[in-house]
């Protein structure tokens, strides 16, 4: 059978990525995301090779998005992309995704719900913020000043590769026919299905 696959999505098994979809699941009202993917290879084969991580816990942690508008920039050959800036929602989420290659910045998913801001920046730290602290001008600094205030933060182990230490344990269950939890076949298929839709597909060889 097609789900009795074990695809490896080690990052769906990271703590900060658990706590980020617990917290999802049991928001009422949602909010809005800003995703962003700034992979250091260019092109189509390295976003459905590597970028893919980022798009599958997108649906992971939110739900199957549906993509309103997207904009690809063509490479200078114009036979591969260089960027994508798409507008995607859930029922729940309004979803601003940004795949640019290349830029001096980490991935990183930024979810935005009530007054609450809750940001998974590199993928293995989970940041939540609450509040501002305003600091006003003085003589020496001239700039009023408004910093977030750090609620709550989580970080994924480092002691063995992030995720892999609980995915094979679930592996482990899996090959047992016991209860796992995993990323099946169909799973997998759906996130390159909507790689190749972010990507319009477009670029083949």
């Amino acid at each position: 059978m097609k789900d009795n696959i074990f695809v490896g999505y080690n990052r769906r098994y990271y703590n900060t990525v658990k706590f980020l979809k617990n917290t999802c699941d049991n928001s009422i009202t949602g909010g809005t995301v800003f995703v962003n993917i700034p992979d250091s290879i260019p092109g189509y084969k390295q976003f459905l090779s590597n970028s893919c991580h980022i798009v599958d816990l997108l649906i992971y942690i939110l739900g199957d998005f549906q993509i309103l508008e997207s904009i690809i920039r063509p490479n200078e050959s114009q036979i591969d992309f260089s960027a994508i800036s798409a507008l995607c929602k859930t029922n729940k989420w309004s979803i601003l995704l940004n795949a640019h290659s290349g830029t001096p910045s980490n991935f990183s998913i930024t979810i935005n719900i009530d007054n609450m801001v809750y940001d998974l920046k590199p993928i293995e730290k989970l940041t939540i913020y609450n509040g501002i602290n305003v600091v006003e001008p003085s003589i020496k600094d001239p700039i009023r000043r408004y910093i977030p205030k750090i609620k709550e933060s989580i970080e994924e182990p480092n002691k063995f590769k992030p995720g892999f230490n609980t995915m094979y344990k679930n592996f482990a269950k899996f090959v047992n026919n016991e209860k796992a939890e995993f990323c099946n076949i169909n799973d997998a298929e759906k996130t390159v299905k909507k790689c190749w839709e972010l990507i319009g597909k477009k670029f083949i060889d």
